[in-house]
């Protein structure tokens, strides 16, 4: 899981991502850091099965790092877009619907991560997917 991880100098005062590998085995992957007097931000791919994201996640804000989550998800550009409807059959959770204008639109709340079936079925390339910062 992708995730940033915000610390304070004067709230984190030990080495937590060190603690967070020893204690929970998970893998930290550093894909950006920022490192300033006062603060350091990382975007760091944590990798292990569920528990040990969970876990580790969950040590680095008791050790009083702010941390948000990325997801993924599909989104239309409207600028190459032309309604055709490829996507719509496609789509096993109905996330994406023809409105009564017959215009392609796309319902995030209905989407999973991870599917994409409408992404590789847009003959123009419509349909992409974004990460997003939660």
């Amino acid at each position: 899981m992708k995730v940033r991880i915000l610390v304070e100098k004067d709230k984190v005062s030990e080495p937590i991502i060190s603690k967070t590998i020893y204690k929970t085995g998970a893998q930290f992957y550093i894909i950006e850091a920022k490192v300033e007097k006062d603060k350091k931000e990382l975007t760091v791919e944590i990798i292990g099965d569920k528990e040990q994201v969970d876990e580790a996640i969950e040590n680095l804000e008791k050790s009083g790092a702010k941390v948000k989550k990325f997801i993924e998800r599909v989104t239309i550009d409207r600028d190459l877009c032309v309604d055709c409807g490829a996507c719509v059959s496609l789509c096993p959770w109905y996330a994406i619907e023809i409105k009564d204008n017959w215009e392609v639109v796309h319902l995030p709340e209905k989407c999973i991560p991870g599917c994409e079936l409408c992404v590789t079925a847009c003959p123009v390339k419509a349909l992409v997917k974004r990460e997003f910062e939660v």
